[in-house]
């Protein structure tokens, strides 16, 4: 105390208080914003698993009880409910736009004098300071990091779950292009934003999990067209589609569909012309129960048990037919 005598000293004792008073109204209202962006973020997460759980209940209606009728009215009700969870979002940015921007603002700068003060401090007691100052800071930037990480990850399996947990090969080619509608909107931007800045960005192959660096949907486009093990193209129309679909798209979807034929030994598409020469290849054999037969390799795909699909045409030692697969490998080696 500066002051020791009179009233000096009831003016030092009232700003010790009043100080103390101060510190304690910021570190509760700091505590308390924090702890309820967390609960806001887990509150968005639990509506994501919401979604997910309606489509795995679509699809066990179709898959378990051949149930075709209330397709359409789930896939509204699923596409309803994610408007809402996005404009949940949408106002969560609203909300803490401008507190995020001072957060992490504030947080790197103290960071910055901190790493100064190391540097420069010849006094080795002050280190364990420097070190936990440090480490709070760094927790505190991790709380909205954590928020950015976790939505990305409750969107990319959402889309996940909504390509796996389909029975694709049950539906009705009505439904499978119904489907592209809530495909196409779990690919819609989840950010968390500080006005000036993002803290995260999800624009993500739903298939491979292949991320665009840049956010830039141009690029994840072209990586469906060109690069995606996933997917392929169509020989005859081009369309790309899944690899795993293609058998089902040449004798039922596409434009030249009438040329081919499926053939009842290994239930993949052949054309007319070669349907004689196909049945006397060797990997024409009769198809395994609980597996898919691979249009490009010719080899079972089991499902689902060893991972199917993803496992046969994404792993080192997939699909040898993937032409995807191996010009990424080799990518990836230059």
């Amino acid at each position: 105390f500066f002051f020791v005598s009179g009233n000096g000293f009831h003016i030092s004792i009232f700003y010790y208080i009043g100080t103390l008073l101060v510190v304690r109204a910021w570190f509760n209202m700091s505590v308390g914003i924090d702890t309820l962006f967390g609960w806001y973020i887990f509150a968005v997460s639990g509506h994501f698993r919401i979604l997910r759980h309606k489509i795995k209940e679509t699809a066990l209606k179709i898959d378990a009880y051949d149930n075709h009728r209330d397709f359409v009215s789930d896939v509204a009700a699923f596409v309803s409910y994610h408007n809402r969870t996005l404009k949940f979002t949408e106002n969560l940015n609203r909300l803490y736009g401008e507190i995020l921007w001072s957060e992490i603002s504030m947080s790197c700068l103290q960071l910055c004098f901190l790493l100064y003060s190391l540097t420069n401090d010849e006094n080795f007691a002050n280190i364990p300071f420097h070190f936990f100052a440090s480490a709070a800071i760094t927790m505190q930037l991790m709380i909205y990091c954590f928020g950015g990480e976790k939505l990305k990850n409750e969107n990319d399996m959402l889309c996940h779950d909504i390509y796996m947990a389909m029975p694709w090969e049950k539906m009705y080619p009505s439904e499978k292009k119904l489907m592209l509608l809530p495909l196409l909107r779990t690919q819609r931007e989840i950010s968390l934003k500080g006005l000036y800045f993002v803290i995260n960005v999800n624009l993500s192959c739903p298939f491979c999990d292949w991320s665009s660096q840049s956010g830039d949907q141009t690029q994840l486009d072209r990586h469906y067209w060109k690069s995606c093990p996933f997917l392929t193209k169509c020989p005859q129309c081009s369309q790309v589609l899944e690899v795993a679909a293609l058998n089902y798209h040449l004798t039922k979807e596409c434009e030249v569909k009438d040329n081919y034929i499926m053939c009842e030994r290994c239930t993949e598409s052949v054309h007319k012309q070669l349907y004689d020469l196909h049945q006397m290849e060797d990997y024409c054999r009769e198809l395994k129960t609980g597996a898919a037969r691979c249009p490009l390799c010719h080899d079972d795909v089991h499902l689902p048990l060893d991972g199917g699909w993803k496992l046969h045409l994404l792993s080192a030692s997939g699909c040898p037919g993937n032409t995807r697969r191996r010009s990424k490998k080799s990518t990836s080696s230059s």
